[in-house]
């Protein structure tokens, strides 16, 4: 029986995660197994953490996102999979090895569940194959369901200060995006220090200064470099943790994790919308600086983060990206010179779907829209 969800798509990306990391693990039977070619010996989430340990680094530091449910949208450090309960070299095929942690889609509501053979189906609690997981699998975070204030009941000062978190979410983002890691604290987003290589005028944040909450308190930042991003959040009226009403604590998951929510998707597709627009001007305005620089336009985004060997050492002022940049849903930029109608160049983004065309989250972004 399949679990059916209000967002197939995150579904299907958790799934997804399951059978790369089983193709991950099949990288490191072939690169550290030795001469009988085994797959790690770890049991429980610590199978699928030995992918991208130190000593055999299958799985980077970039792509650790791949540990995430993306239905639980929780992100947090670890595992949110369970992992072969004993031995997986001695598993058969058709046994499970991996799994969802039980309420990562909604407690008794069932998950994705990896066999040995590299199948990965998503089921509901009741099934057969649901019930053997919990048997052969092990490990994981704990599935988190944070309290969300809901819509209804926020009042207009709340309103007010997610649109300052959200707003100080994506301003973080795009520092990232240009500097390949969220800043260490908020003031990096309106006055430069010795850390980033890429920094537009005005900075990262609109206006050049930081809000403060609605109550007058200092919005409060906190990033780890092993985290996926930095938690942003204010302790509501009182300046306390915890309480209720306007008291009430409210995070960057408070927008983000309204999941059970028909709008969720639609929300958030818009939040990536958003910061692609943002992305494609600032790197349309990188292109410009390259052009000032060395005279021409260059060939690729990549010339923006390397020095082509064509254009001379003392010209090129680069790198004016740390990497070629990537729009709100992890696509690459695309990028043409010349330009359609005599436009010099043509940056743009094919939406969530990344194929030419399409509506609503599907719909092509462009520098010259």
């Amino acid at each position: 029986m399949t679990l059916r969800t209000q967002d197939s798509a995150r579904t299907i990306t958790c799934a997804n995660n399951l059978s790369q990391l089983w193709k991950s693990a099949y990288i490191y039977m072939v690169r550290f197994g030795g001469s009988h070619k085994l797959m790690p010996v770890e049991t429980g989430d610590a199978f699928w953490l030995k992918l991208s340990s130190p000593g055999t680094p299958v799985i980077h530091g970039e792509l650790i996102e791949i540990y995430q449910c993306p239905v639980e949208n929780n992100d947090d450090k670890g595992c949110d999979y369970r992992g072969p309960a004993t031995n997986v070299n001695k598993h058969k095929d058709g046994d499970p090895v991996g799994a969802d942690v039980d309420g990562n889609h909604g407690i008794g509501k069932g998950g994705n569940v990896l066999r040995k053979s590299g199948d990965v189906q998503t089921v509901s609690a009741d099934t057969s194959l649901w019930k053997a997981a919990a048997i052969k699998t092990s490990g994981g975070n704990k599935a988190h369901s944070p309290e969300i204030l809901s819509p209804e009941d926020r009042t207009p000062n709340q309103v007010k200060a997610l649109l300052h978190i959200g707003h100080l979410f994506m301003g973080a983002y795009i520092y990232k995006l240009f500097n390949g890691t969220f800043p260490r604290s908020f003031r990096a987003l309106v006055e430069r220090s010795d850390e980033p290589q890429v920094w537009p005028e005005g900075g990262f944040y609109p206006g050049g200064s930081l809000p403060k909450d609605p109550w007058g308190n200092e919005y409060l930042y906190k990033f780890e470099p092993d985290s996926l991003r930095p938690e942003i959040w204010t302790w509501g009226a009182d300046g306390k943790k915890g309480g209720k009403g306007e008291d009430h604590d409210l995070e960057f998951n408070d927008l983000s994790m309204q999941r059970s929510r028909s709008k969720s998707k639609t929300d958030g597709d818009k939040a990536r919308q958003a910061v692609t627009r943002v992305l494609l001007q600032r790197v349309a305005n990188l292109i410009m600086e390259f052009k000032m620089d060395t005279g021409k336009y260059p060939k690729d985004l990549r010339e923006l983060v390397v020095r082509p060997s064509s254009i001379p050492e003392e010209d090129w002022r680069g790198p004016y990206l740390k990497r070629t940049p990537r729009d709100g849903w992890s696509y690459d930029l695309h990028y043409e010179v010349p330009g359609p109608e005599g436009f010099p160049f043509h940056l743009y983004s094919l939406g969530a779907d990344d194929q030419p065309g399409g509506t609503g989250s599907d719909a092509d972004i462009s520098n010259l829209d």
